[in-house]
């Protein structure tokens, strides 16, 4: 009895070890698969990630719709021309301007891809989507390296594209932060409006979009505003500090600082500006990152940005629209006899001597009352391409 109870002793002594190592070897297998099989999935799934989204989206897109709080009309206020609204822009008959009445978003806008100034296409590429022209809507990239530094918490900077940017400003989103159920939505969106613009129409949509402080949104307002010039004659570092803004919109002109010790208006007004300048020299940095800019077009920009930019700006209140006594008074009188909300360019010497002592009936506006025939009647409709003197330019 003493043998057969050594000798089974000696067997499971014996047989344990490599029944404990066959055990833990299959869980490490078993674990090696499954970690394997995620590798693929979500190889898988970021290749494929828009397909993905695009198919639930197809079958399930009421759903997400009301989970998300989509609104799936918004789109097609895009399609529509005056979507965009510009600022009315009131003249003489010599074309002097004398004032401007704000559209809801006070904008000058750029009608043509062939007009938006290429140094902007370059800065707002390098600063805001990068991959713009090869991504469909999301940059996959992006919103890892975002979620990655969330994780270490590092930063919560966003991962927004172009049309990401669009879907947000479509939702009134612009100028707060979003949601996460928000961010989600945006990407919907993205991939939507993928589907029914293309690339040329998406970059100038969001050149005439953005809101950069004093009340002017688009590229070409805000040029206007803070330079005094179209957008087509800033220099670099003035191109850099407009798509700046676009982050930090009204950023010169704030009267509160990041740091709250900071009490007098110069403490305040030079904190701001350093902060400006040290976004204006990013902008030119992922620019030269990227190639769009040599070291030398790079130098000069950085050089005029310390030197010579914070005496460029105008003082708020020197562009279009700061007589507000007066605008207000000029739309009162005629808001509802001229399109001075739609904007576009007004003779106001042809509408004092074309309007008539009261409005017209249901107050409709109409672009007939600010042209006149060639034997100068009031009232007649215009024809393309009339002269620029007596009628609505857009």
């Amino acid at each position: 009895m003493e043998g057969a109870g050594s000798s089974n002793f000696k067997s499971i002594f014996l047989t344990l070890p490599w029944a404990v190592l066959r055990f833990f070897g299959r869980i490490i297998r078993r674990f090696f698969v499954a970690v394997g099989v995620l590798v693929a999935l979500t190889v898988l799934g970021y290749a494929e990630l828009e397909s993905i989204i695009e198919t639930i989206d197809s079958r399930y897109s009421h759903e997400i719709d009301a989970y998300l709080g989509i609104d799936r009309n918004a789109i097609a206020r895009l399609h529509d021309p005056t979507y965009f609204a510009q600022q009315s822009m009131l003249v003489t008959e010599d074309l002097k301007t004398v004032a401007c009445i704000s559209s809801p978003e006070h904008r000058t806008l750029i009608n043509g891809v062939a007009d938006i100034p290429p140094p902007f296409v370059s800065a707002i590429l390098a600063s805001e989507d990068k991959n713009f022209f090869t991504h469909e809507g999301i940059d996959k990239g992006a919103i890892v390296r975002a979620l990655a530094k969330r994780v270490l918490q590092e930063s919560r900077s966003g991962a927004s594209t172009l049309t990401m940017q669009i879907a947000k400003h479509l939702r009134g989103g612009t100028g707060r932060a979003s949601t996460e159920r928000e961010k989600v939505g945006d990407i919907v969106m993205a991939l939507r409006i993928e589907r029914e613009f293309s690339r040329q129409e998406l970059l100038l949509k969001y050149v005439n979009m953005p809101y950069f402080g004093r009340g002017q949104y688009g590229i070409e307002a805000a040029s206007r505003a803070y330079f005094g010039k179209p957008a087509k004659e800033l220099t670099l570092s003035q191109v850099a500090f407009i798509v700046a803004l676009i982050n930090k919109p009204a950023l010169p002109d704030r009267s509160f600082a990041t740091d709250p010790l900071l009490r007098t208006r110069e403490q305040i007004h030079d904190a701001n500006w350093a902060e400006a300048a040290r976004g204006t020299m990013r902008v030119l940095d992922l620019m030269l990152d990227q190639s769009l800019i040599d070291d030398v077009e790079h130098a000069r920009g950085a050089s005029l940005v310390e030197k010579s930019l914070r005496k460029e700006l105008l003082p708020p209140g020197m562009g279009c629209g700061t007589h507000d006594h007066f605008l207000e008074r000029v739309r009162i009188l005629y808001k509802d006899r001229f399109p001075i909300n739609r904007g576009g360019r007004h003779d106001l010497d042809h509408a004092r001597r074309c309007a008539p002592g009261r409005p017209r009936q249901g107050g409709r506006s109409d672009a007939a009352h600010l042209s006149r025939s060639s034997s100068g009647r009031c009232g007649q409709r215009p024809t393309a391409r009339r002269s620029i003197r007596g009628r609505v330019h857009r």
